[in-house]
């Protein structure tokens, strides 16, 4: 599925980039993940690309490893402008993803070489 993104121009028209980063933490540990990559990045990425023309913005979301997802992904996808239907089709797509690679690295977490 390809997301696709309206932007309005005009006179008084600025840009917005979202910087999206996907972690997969255990649901335990979701609220942490979050911190932590705010803390990391945010400062930074958003004193580089803010300007006149552009408007930077961070956002981390997290999927936890066992496919749950939060608000914040849904709040986002709905912003930018999706679909309830379309919305619903990403998450599971990303629920999806996140459980399979799981799966994987379960499967392979004896296994010495499955890095390389």
């Amino acid at each position: 599925m390809k997301i696709y993104i309206q932007l309005y121009y005009g006179e008084n028209a600025s840009y917005i980039i979202y910087f999206v980063e996907l972690t997969v933490p255990h649901e335990d540990n979701i609220e942490d993940a979050r911190l932590r990559k705010e803390d990391r990045y945010v400062p930074d990425i958003v004193k580089m690309y803010n300007n006149a023309e552009w408007q930077a913005e961070h956002l981390p979301i997290e999927v936890g490893c066992s496919g749950f997802v939060g608000n914040r992904l849904r709040k986002w996808l709905f912003s930018i402008g999706l679909s309830v239907k379309n919305t619903r089709q990403v998450i599971m797509k990303i629920q999806e993803a996140v459980e399979k690679a799981s799966h994987w690295i379960w499967l392979k977490r004896d296994d010495r070489d499955w890095f390389e």
